[in-house]
């Protein structure tokens, strides 16, 4: 026989190739191909695990002239965003929730901004973003009525002392101008920084009434004078200078303390006692009548004592009748004796 030949045919393993997969976040779908870019199919081992960076090991299938490869995936741990913190508000002031975090997270916020009352805030990051949702607390105080002792009613004129700080801590300043003169009311206003509201206050200034009296009737000098110390409309208070019952006066009463009322006048006129004048009765003979007028030469209306006597001379004293002023006077009656003739 003859020899002969056979040639065996070694082929080379194939290295199976594919394409890098992009580094993922912690959680995000891992796809692991089972035919590589060149044709081989295959498995890949370990299993799975999109939480960890991890290499995997592809075996071609059984038949395949081809080696092992690896590939590794890169698992990044997300990011939490972080945010400075928002101090507290006051209701109805602005928040601005910025829309990147500090370490350059971008990403939107929910839910709408309140700013009426306490709210957290969800911030989820943009898409493509390795990170983590997190939130924020902006507290919104709801703003205080500063609270102010009410004001007594006062004259006007009297001082008003309105307090720039609140019984409840507020402070702040008051508008409009104090106005003494007229019933006001005053807006008080908290100074910036303060989470109140604003409030009123107002201040009844009474206008003075001044004190009425009736009038006094003319007196007779050394009469007593009575002047009240309360009015006819309720005012008390004490009357200057002393009372002179000699002369003529004005009055002038000054209110007590803490009645709103004027000063006022009041003036009593004194008149001095007129004195009554009478002609004189010339010399009568005893016997004859004697009349004495009951009212004066001046006016004056009055009686006499003691009683007419026409037997001997007397000095009689006119008396004024009550309401008259006037002094007592006197006159006299001289009563001559008759005489016997002499032959």
């Amino acid at each position: 026989a003859n020899t002969t030949t056979l040639t065996v045919t070694v082929n080379q393993p194939v290295t199976p190739t594919f394409a890098a997969i992009p580094a993922i976040c912690a959680g995000d779908p891992i796809n692991l191909l089972t035919t590589s870019t060149n044709g081989i199919p295959g498995t890949w081992s370990p299993a799975i695990n999109n939480t960890a960076t991890t290499t995997y090991t592809f075996t071609p299938a059984a038949g395949q002239c081809a080696n092992t490869t690896t590939l590794t995936v890169t698992v990044n741990q997300p990011v939490t965003p972080t945010f400075a913190a928002i101090p507290a508000i006051c209701a109805g002031d602005p928040i601005n929730l910025l829309t990147t975090s500090t370490n350059g997270i971008p990403g939107t916020w929910s839910p709408a901004i309140n700013n009426t009352a306490t709210t957290t805030y969800t911030f989820t990051p943009a898409a493509g973003q390795c990170a983590n949702t997190t939130t924020l607390t902006v507290t919104v105080n709801q703003p205080v009525t500063p609270t102010f002792a009410a004001i007594p009613a006062i004259c006007a004129g009297d001082p008003i002392n309105l307090l720039t700080t609140s019984t409840n801590g507020i402070t702040g300043t008051w508008s409009p101008a104090i106005n003494n003169t007229a019933t006001t009311t005053y807006t008080f206003t908290p100074a910036a920084g303060q989470c109140a509201n604003t409030t009123t206050l107002t201040v009844t200034v009474n206008q003075p009434v001044t004190p009425t009296f009736a009038a006094i009737p003319a007196i007779c000098a050394g009469d007593p004078i009575n002047l009240l110390t309360t009015s006819t409309n309720g005012i008390p208070g004490t009357w200057s200078p002393a009372i002179n019952n000699t002369a003529t006066t004005t009055y002038t009463f000054t209110p007590a303390v803490g009645q709103c009322a004027n000063t006022t006048t009041l003036t009593v006129t004194v008149n001095q006692p007129v004195t009554p004048t009478f002609a004189s009765i010339p010399a009568i003979c005893a016997g004859d009548p004697i009349n004495l007028l009951t009212t004066s030469t001046n006016g004056i209306p009055g009686t006499w004592s003691p009683a007419i006597n026409n037997t001997a001379t007397t000095t009689y004293t006119f008396t004024p009748a009550a309401g008259q002023c006037a002094n007592t006077t006197t006159l006299t009656v001289t009563v001559n004796q008759p005489v016997t003739p002499t032959f």
